[in-house]
């Protein structure tokens, strides 16, 4: 049997990853696709903002909510018996930015055996001491082009819901969308977004490949 290979991203974005049934719904979804063939990149979420409340510096918080999800989603996936590997892209200069240009060491990432699903923080290797957080649609299509994926999944702002097929049109133009059906459709991080993408509910991972959804060109 051949190894699998990783086929598709989904990014969890500021406001999913801070929705404890959102995230039940992924991890309880994802469990049902082939092993490894998929790729999450995730951020910072609301947490972040709990810890600045306590005290803890702006960017602090920020660095520490991101390390402390990507331990999270990986723990969450365990508890589905995903097997999941969590890793920064500052980590062995995975994702490097370099005077205002990101550099992505696709060597590196094709090493990490495509069994496991890889859990991606947007933490970048920078020019200073500390690593640098990169937007999340900046990243997603920088991976997309790299990795060569087939499908870079987001999902509809809101809770996880199965809409209807009524509901959700199999194809938009974004530059045809209002601010209205933009914050309907799409996660604040991809709404100046140039980026192809798909957009689903949980209930659509495991479909595969991916069934339902709406795609955005």
């Amino acid at each position: 049997m051949s190894e699998p290979t990783r086929n598709s991203m989904a990014v969890l974005d500021y406001e999913h990853l801070d929705n404890g049934l959102f995230l039940t719904a992924f991890a309880r979804e994802l469990s049902r696709r082939p092993s490894g063939s998929t790729l999450i990149l995730h951020g910072d979420s609301a947490y972040t903002d709990r810890l600045t409340r306590s005290g803890t510096a702006v960017q602090d918080a920020k660095l520490r909510s991101i390390r402390d999800l990507n331990h999270r989603l990986v723990a969450l996936l365990a508890d589905y018996g995903v097997a999941a590997v969590g890793i920064h892209g500052y980590q062995q200069s995975m994702v490097r930015l370099e005077n205002g240009t990101l550099k992505i060491n696709m060597e590196r990432f094709l090493r990490i055996p495509s069994r496991s699903t890889l859990v991606l923080s947007n933490l970048a290797d920078g020019a200073g001491d500390q690593p640098v957080p990169i937007p999340l649609a900046q990243l997603a299509e920088a991976l997309s082009s790299g990795l060569n994926l087939q499908e870079v999944l987001i999902f509809r702002p809101g809770n996880p819901r199965k809409s209807t097929s009524e509901e959700r049109p199999s194809e938009l133009n974004r530059n045809e969308l209002s601010r209205e059906e933009k914050e309907r459709w799409l996660p604040k991080e991809f709404r100046s977004s140039g980026t192809e993408f798909t957009i689903i509910e949980p209930e659509d991972l495991s479909g595969c490949p991916v069934l339902g959804g709406t795609s955005l060109i």
